[in-house]
């Protein structure tokens, strides 16, 4: 039985653990268990989405699940799923189980970031006003504390958008390659 954790890494060294995903984010999660903590039976059954993930979790489909942890926010303040442990160091998750939250994956520390894409050659007339009004959304109290109770955090990086995203695809594809995941994963 998985309670912990440890249990959890005791399990997937020692026998066939199946564990659900539904984005890069999370096989990105899952192969850093299992080269960096030896999970070689950690077995990834890819899923649609993160709900179908809660759903086969809950379902006793497969014991565990690497996902982003606002899925399963609401399910572990219900007691339908417990979490183990989460990436996040910069964050008290708020969800009511600070014994098990503490318990961080050694060494690791991820988060994901949401933005709009827009296309490289639109007209600077076209983007700047919805670049000020992504700002404007940005300073709204009442956009932070809907992003604060799904527990998200709003930051608002200095680099210009291009460099951001160039130095977050250069430190993913490190990170891809150091993992040993092909791209077209």
């Amino acid at each position: 039985s998985i309670v912990t954790f440890q249990d959890f890494i005791a399990a997937a060294r020692s026998r066939p653990v199946n564990c659900g995903i539904s984005n890069t984010a999370s096989m990105f999660t899952a192969r850093y268990l299992v080269k960096q903590l030896g999970l070689t039976n950690l077995e990834i059954i890819p899923y649609k989405g993160g709900g179908d993930v809660v759903a086969a979790l809950q379902g006793n489909n497969v014991e565990c699940a690497i996902e982003p942890q606002f899925v399963y926010r609401q399910p572990h303040l219900d007691r339908r799923i417990r979490i183990l442990a989460t990436t996040d160091s910069e964050v008290e998750l708020g969800l009511g189980a600070v014994a098990l939250i503490k318990n961080h994956i050694p060494g690791f520390v991820f988060q994901t970031w949401y933005g709009i894409g827009i296309l490289k050659n639109t007209p600077d007339s076209v983007k700047a006003p919805i670049v000020d009004a992504l700002k404007l959304i940005h300073r709204d109290e009442r956009f932070r504390t809907a992003m604060s109770s799904a527990n998200l955090q709003v930051r608002e990086y200095t680099t210009p958008g291009n460099q951001f995203l160039d130095s977050e695809y250069q430190r993913w594809n490190r990170i891809r390659e150091e993992l040993g995941i092909a791209k077209t994963e």
